[in-house]
């Protein structure tokens, strides 16, 4: 249901992205979005064993897809990447959703957003509160990144575990967007999709 998102921000100029980073990945997955950004590279990484398998297959049949086998939390090893590609115009965050792995990608890898770029982070509301339990996918860390955007958009940047440069994403001319699917995930919820995109103004 975030086809009208996509399309919303990226439709007009798809054609002139370049560079693309995908966090968590499949055959299907890479396939949409190499056919959604025709002239783009798209560098995308994972590091379950399965994906990892047939991503190499895909990336034996497609040139424009490049798969790397890195951990969401490891922010070396995706810092190394944007450094080889030389920054990103997209960078889609649809890893495993959990806290400390969204914080993480977002603290590295937002200053290898080429300005004009979109960071666009999918299903937040899979760490939102369960019937008042918490949530299993917050992990160890002190906010969500539903919670973190949420104060972003308000002007207020602190930091936190797994985020501690938040005055310098302050400088970055970010604004942030939240946006709803058009349906229903999850069906044991009852609230949308929630996915929010982070334009990052020239």
């Amino acid at each position: 249901g975030y086809n009208v998102v996509y399309d919303k921000y990226l439709l007009s100029i798809r054609h002139d992205i370049n560079n693309v980073l995908e966090i968590g990945t499949s055959p299907v997955s890479a396939k949409l979005w190499l056919d959604y950004f025709p002239n783009a590279n798209l560098y995308s990484i994972d590091n379950c064993p399965e994906i990892t398998e047939v991503c190499k297959e895909t990336e034996e049949e497609n040139t424009r897809f490049k798969f790397n086998q890195i951990d969401q939390i490891d922010s070396v090893a995706q810092i190394n990447l944007a450094k080889e590609v030389g920054g990103f115009d997209v960078i889609i965050d649809d890893g495993p959703h959990s806290s400390p792995e969204q914080l993480t990608s977002l603290s590295c890898l937002l200053k290898y957003l080429n300005p004009g770029g979109h960071y666009i982070i999918e299903d937040l509301h899979c760490t939102d509160p369960n019937d008042g339990q918490p949530n299993i996918l917050i992990k160890d860390s002190e906010i969500t990144m539903n919670d973190l955007l949420r104060e972003y958009k308000d002007g207020v940047y602190k930091n936190y575990k797994y985020i501690e440069n938040s005055l310098e994403l302050k400088e970055m001319n970010l604004e942030i967007c939240i946006e709803r699917g058009t349906q229903i995930r999850w069906n044991e919820q009852r609230y949308p999709s929630e996915i929010i995109v982070i334009k990052k103004n020239k």
